[in-house]
């Protein structure tokens, strides 16, 4: 069945009887790559103690998954997946690891963790020989929905998200969705935030799909979670492959990250990436509904599903940010082009729209007062469709 949704001016189809087979093949430059369904927790064991493997492995979950008896492979390194390792001090000690284990272009190898992973096992993959052949298997929700797909990598630098980064698609993505087991809630609410984005992007079809499996997911059942992992991967796919590099349409999937990387940052990493992007979501929309005639019911709609997915603590945590540097940081954002940002809002859903904001003191009180609206929806709990 093809369903359709527009960017722009830009109409894209997906065919959602591509991933019955639970593999997905991705069409990228220079080489196409599969995203594969698989959980079957041996295989990767037997792919991790093969001897021209390398290991980059969230240590969390490595001591939740695999043990001293299981992994036989000494070239392994563990690293603590927050977002104040993700830098290039993180960088050099891996490329230190591959130095010392005399790393070869005959070696794999395999990120396992979430986007955190994914961002420093791409990254010194490519920059390390002219590039190394590297697989990417995602242990988040996140990872599994949206980031797997499109081979953005990016390290923290200077005050800002993702400032240096490169694209560095992975030969092969495996999923197993049994890890998914011991995620904590906030984490899966964070995924769920980014899968948010992708079924307001993909269209009415997407986002009823959504509407169906959100509560089933938020509770963990598998069957909730593997629709919304195929569903998003579709979308992102289909944008992905028309726009790799981002020159003009993939930009679409910035949705919620101007404003959402700005609190991030603000608030020190206090909320998970995902969740910053579904308060961006709100806020953004909010504020393009004020100044370009965006229909209220589209931000009613979106904050009816988001507010599913932000917790009273989020909400503490928001108010509590002190915004005064806004401004400051979002001229930092790497989307900022000559004190411009780009924000990305469905004129409707299906349909996402491109709109310049200019970073002056007007526009940034007209985001605080977004915010403040979006703060008063979340005491409310009130929403009409």
């Amino acid at each position: 069945m093809i369903k359709k949704f527009k960017i722009q001016n830009i109409i894209l189809n997906v065919n959602t009887d591509n991933f019955l087979k639970n593999n997905l093949n991705i069409k990228s430059f220079p080489r196409n790559y599969d995203v594969e369904i698989n959980n079957n927790h041996k295989k990767l064991i037997n792919l991790i103690n093969k001897k021209d493997s390398i290991i980059i492995i969230d240590k969390n979950i490595f001591n939740k998954y695999f043990s001293k008896n299981i992994i036989k492979n000494k070239k392994i390194i563990k690293i603590v997946a927050k977002e104040k390792y993700k830098d290039l001090n993180t960088i050099n000690k891996i490329l230190n690891f591959f130095v010392k284990n005399n790393v070869s272009k005959s070696n794999k190898i395999y990120g396992i963790g979430g986007g955190i992973i994914q961002d420093l096992a791409g990254y010194s993959s490519l920059i390390y020989k002219r590039g190394l052949h590297w697989e990417y298997i995602p242990t988040t929700f996140l990872g599994m929905t949206d980031s797997c797909v499109g081979g953005k990598v990016g390290i923290n630098f200077g005050q800002a998200k993702n400032l240096v980064g490169l694209f560095s698609a992975p030969r092969k993505v495996l999923i197993n969705t049994k890890y998914l087991k011991t995620l904590s809630k906030k984490d899966l609410l964070s995924g769920l935030g980014e899968a948010l984005r992708l079924h307001l992007t993909g269209g009415v079809y997407f986002l009823e799909k959504f509407k169906e499996n959100i509560d089933g997911a938020i509770q963990f059942k598998r069957k909730n979670l593997m629709n919304i992992i195929k569903n998003s991967l579709l979308i992102k796919r289909a944008v992905v492959e028309n726009d790799e590099y981002e020159f003009d349409i993939r930009k679409s999937m910035n949705f919620g990250h101007s404003y959402g990387h700005a609190i991030e940052i603000l608030c020190k990493h206090a909320l998970p990436h995902g969740t910053a992007v579904t308060i961006g979501m709100c806020v953004e929309t909010i504020l393009c509904s004020k100044k370009f005639k965006i229909n209220k019911k589209i931000y009613k709609n979106i904050l009816k599903l988001a507010l599913k997915l932000i917790t009273k603590n989020d909400y503490n945590i928001i108010r509590g940010i002190n915004l005064k540097n806004l401004n400051t940081i979002m001229m930092k954002d790497k989307k900022t082009l000559n004190g411009v940002i780009k924000l990305t809002v469905p004129r409707e859903i299906g349909y996402i729209k491109f709109y310049n904001q200019k970073l002056n003191s007007q526009n940034i009180n007209d985001l605080i007062e977004a915010n403040r609206i979006f703060l008063k929806a979340f005491d409310e709990k009130k929403y009409s469709n």
